[in-house]
Parts: C-alpha cells; structure tokens; sequence
C-alpha cells in the first residue's frame, strides 16, 4: 500500500533563515507559516505523512518532546527534512557538512524516515 504525505512549505512560501547571511553552518530553508496549522491542514486532507524544511525542523531543538507531541496529535508520519547545501565549495564544505549533520541527527531522533539533500550548481 501507498501512503502519501505532504510538504509543509506550500503554508507561507518559502524564505532563508537571517543567521544563514553570515554564517554557512545556520543557512537553513524556512517555510513562514505555521508548522503546527500546516500539519493540521495535511491531516484533514487524508494525508498520512509530512516532510519539512530543515529550519522549521530547528525550531523544534530543544524542544523534542513538543514536536513529538504534535505529530501524536495529528497521527502523522515523519516521512523526511530537506536541507540543502552548496556542497562544492572548499573552502565552507566544513560547516555545511556540520549543519546537515545537526539536522540529520535532530530529524532521525525525532523520528524521520528520510533526509533529502539538496546540492549546489557550479556557477
């Protein structure tokens, strides 16, 4: 059987976190709306899961307990985190390899089947 799920991005578009002007290892992607009204939307239209920005994903650090509270609340899976990176420039690969560390490690301790990651494009 299929499940399907539903990114949280399309509640609020899509914006940068201000940390990520200066400092490459806190460049997350953040969707401005509501994470916890985005998860009550994705319930009530049947589906099953959600994936989501790695910077909403942040916000919840700290605050596990909170998150899990509101996916239980909702009986959704965790399906996934998109961060992304440039990944090819030397010169900051060490910080962006420690901010999707961090973000690998939050999503899979909360619970997240997947990470998807997004690369950079030689310019």
């Amino acid at each position: 059987m299929m499940k399907l799920g539903y990114q949280t991005n399309t509640w609020g578009g899509v914006v940068g976190h201000p940390a990520g002007v200066t400092s490459v290892k806190d460049s997350y992607y953040l969707a401005n709306g509501s994470t916890e009204e985005a998860l009550e939307d994705i319930k009530a239209a049947g589906y099953e899961g959600f994936e989501l920005f790695d910077g909403n994903l942040m916000q919840y650090k700290g605050k596990e307990e909170e998150f899990k509270r509101l996916i239980e609340k909702h009986s959704l899976d965790f399906i996934g985190v998109y961060t992304g990176g440039n990944l090819i420039f030397p010169d900051i690969l060490e910080d962006e390899l420690e901010k999707i560390e961090e973000v690998a490690a939050l999503a899979s301790a909360l619970g997240a089947e997947h990470l998807v990651v997004g690369g950079g494009a030689v310019i």
